[in-house]
């Protein structure tokens, strides 16, 4: 009995050293593989901010593998007191090859749109003479004004990346077309000799519409406190899936249909027909000549394949979807950029992509049910960027607009603003802000924002790769590496994550090595724009 327990007792152990082989070792334990450097290499791949300095100091690094950063793009030059202006070590970089999420925020007239141009020109002009970009991206960008008349409206302002001959197309609402052609067109600034700017009415492949499209258009939801006739919508939406599985498309007219046989009140028409006369007018030509010719075309099946092709996206294009207009509220506007979304991610793996929002803060509005799945498809967009390839740029005024975008954004960029409420949204969901809470330092950081001059910003971004020192002998606590030596030559003993009580100390005696930013922020001066500024501010005299 005693041998056959400890034959089972060795047997145990057995299985269990076994099970170690699933079990990783900590750095510390396990020798430095080509795989293990391989992983490091990969992590600062995805860094969607670098300094010249990190970059060089790769570059130097002998290493069989491709270039870290083969696509990149200068945004401006880190601002310090020790450092010149002029130098190049203080040249900062966005990482183009690599998908990420950025959030652009401040004032009116602090400098947030003149960023986003210069992040836009970082991904879709070729040839960049500021930095290096072989395949330009697709990009997408939404706007969005309350219309009030010709003179009021405020235009996109990523627009002007015309003048460097980047093709530009406005997708505007059909009702509006003729009046949005003209802004578009007399858009101060622009000449003949710039690349011309494309003007057409937004209308949605019918053949593309989709159940789940059908319930954001119609602004249904599954909660319980959606009004009686969207329930009966939402029921008529859930028959017909449930009849058309494994079809592809949607069939808008045998839904109209059923619409117009069930038993509606009167008083549930009337929001009900509202919101599909909004909808109907971005699905048929027949109130609106369309822009395709002087008269709808008689040929449906030709207009078929001019709406499809609003929506196929070329590499270095830039296509706007500006729906100002009198008959469009904010909610709509949220629940038809959500199908652009849609629209937009078909065939992504042949271009990488850029979503942008611009003046968010005009239409992500937390009332609107709208406006909160708009946020939850970015939010979506933005957890699997890596997997879709997207890179998601959100700018507004108000940072208090959507907390969630915050807290999953790789990168956030602040420019001037005065509102406490504004940089108490900031401390809450921001590391590098958050970690500054204590009172003197958290005025100090608020103070520094409040200061801040047109076109210069302060950057947030844990996984941006920059330059620290640190000492040649054995890191200190708090240093997430082992031993560095002199011959050192993989990227994974390099890079390193200090704490911040440790960095002072480092910068002065030592030598310099790659470091994420961790909870540390940047002093950004913002570069100067490639493109035409159509966003300067309008003055008396």
């Amino acid at each position: 009995m005693e041998d056959q327990s400890m034959s089972m007792a060795q047997g145990l152990e057995d299985q269990a050293a076994g099970h170690l082989r699933f079990i990783k070792a900590s750095e510390a334990e396990q020798p430095k593989t080509r795989l293990e450097s391989q992983k490091s290499t990969e992590e600062i791949q995805m860094a969607p901010i670098f300094t010249h300095a990190a970059h060089a100091t790769i570059q130097a690094n002998p290493s069989e593998q491709p270039a870290v950063f083969p696509q990149y793009g200068l945004i401006g030059s880190e601002v310090t007191e020790t450092t010149k202006a002029d130098h190049t070590d203080t040249l900062i970089y966005t990482n183009t090859t690599a998908p990420w999420a950025a959030m652009i925020c401040g004032s009116q007239g602090s400098g947030k749109s003149h960023t986003l141009s210069c992040i836009l020109e970082n991904c879709l002009i070729k040839s960049l003479p500021v930095g290096n970009l072989t395949s330009p991206l697709a990009g997408l960008v939404f706007h969005y004004d309350k219309f009030t008349g010709f003179t009021s409206t405020q235009l996109c302002e990523a627009a002007y990346l015309c003048s460097a001959k980047i093709p530009v197309r406005i997708l505007v609402s059909p009702t509006n077309f003729v009046t949005m052609k003209d802004l578009y067109s007399q858009a101060e600034g622009l000449s003949p000799k710039h690349h011309p700017i494309t003007v057409k009415p937004m209308f949605i492949p019918p053949e593309s519409l989709t159940t789940a499209m059908m319930k954001t258009l119609m602004g249904v939801d599954n909660k319980s406190d959606c009004p009686l006739y969207m329930e009966m919508v939402l029921q008529i939406l859930r028959e017909m899936a449930t009849a058309d599985q494994g079809r592809q498309g949607f069939n808008y007219t045998l839904f109209r249909q059923r619409i117009d046989a069930a038993p509606f009140k009167d008083g549930q028409l009337a929001p009900l027909k509202i919101r599909l006369s909004i909808l109907e007018s971005f699905l048929s030509p027949a109130t609106s000549t369309g822009g395709f010719s002087d008269q709808p075309p008689a040929n449906f099946d030709a207009w078929k394949a001019q709406v499809k092709d609003l929506w196929r996206f070329d590499k270095g294009t830039l296509t706007i979807v500006d729906l100002s207009c009198p008959f469009v509220g904010p909610d709509d506007a949220c629940a038809l950029f959500n199908i652009c979304i849609s629209l937009f991610m078909k065939s992504r793996q042949k271009i990488g992509r850029i979503l942008v929002l611009d003046e968010a803060h005009k239409y992500l509005v937390g009332k609107y049910p709208e406006a909160h799945a708009l946020t939850d498809t970015l939010l979506s967009l933005i957890r699997q960027q890596r997997h879709l390839g997207t890179r998601v740029v959100v700018a507004t005024q108000e940072p208090t607009i959507a907390s969630d975008l915050l807290d999953l954004c790789n990168v956030t960029i602040v420019h001037r603003f005065s509102s406490p409420a504004w940089f108490a949204a900031i401390e809450r969901h921001i590391a590098g802000a958050a970690l500054k809470k204590q009172p003197n330092t958290s005025s100090k950081l608020f103070e520094k924002i409040v200061s801040l001059p047109t076109g210069e910003a302060l950057v947030f971004c844990p996984s941006a790769v920059i330059i620290m020192k640190k000492k040649k002998h054995d890191f200190e606590e708090g240093y997430k590496t082992e031993k560095y030596t002199e011959d050192s030559r993989d990227l994974d003993v390099w890079f390193y994550t200090p704490t911040p009580e440790r960095k002072e100390e480092n910068e002065r005696k030592g030598e310099k090595c790659l470091s994420r930013m961790g909870a540390e922020h940047i002093h950004l001066r913002v570069r100067d724009r490639l493109t035409l500024d159509g966003g300067r501010s309008m003055l008396a005299m």
